[in-house]
């Protein structure tokens, strides 16, 4: 199984890319990870590209969300694994939201928080949370 995180618009923050670099490589200890980010651009476009880019189980991060805790969101990833999935994709929108999601065939849309987050922020989260997820399941002394 691999993992993709798909985003719309860059991180321009330092302190954030430094995060999420620093997460991309831990989580690739225990998984392939791959971080993609689209230039926002006309919906239809943009909602093309992210087609043929999200091939497996498309997880949406939404405010609206179904809202999972850390042992949680590790069974998702857990439940990810053992149906075989040889991938799961990860979409976060930009500024502006997702576009067209009716025609992504998203499976699910889950919240890291009913707070309003950057959607900067919202990459740093999610790899801590994948992560978290991982040493969740392997045991490991991070998720204490």
């Amino acid at each position: 199984m691999r993992i993709k995180v798909i985003c719309i618009g860059k991180t321009e923050e330092p302190y954030l890319r430094e995060g999420i670099d620093k997460f991309l490589k831990r989580i690739s200890f225990f998984v392939p990870i791959e971080l993609i980010l689209f230039r926002p651009e006309k919906s239809q476009d943009l909602a093309e590209k992210i087609k043929k880019t999200a091939k497996g189980y498309k997880i949406l991060l939404d405010v609206g969300g179904l809202e999972l805790d850390s042992q949680q969101f590790a069974a998702l990833i857990q439940d990810g694994i053992n149906r075989g999935y040889p991938e799961i994709d990860f979409l976060i929108g930009g500024p502006s939201g997702f576009p067209l999601r009716s025609e992504m065939a998203i499976n699910l849309s889950i919240s890291l928080s009913r707070c309003t987050l950057t959607h900067q922020m919202v990459r740093l989260l999610l790899l801590e949370q994948i992560y978290r997820a991982f040493t969740i399941l392997k045991g490991h002394p991070y998720h204490k």
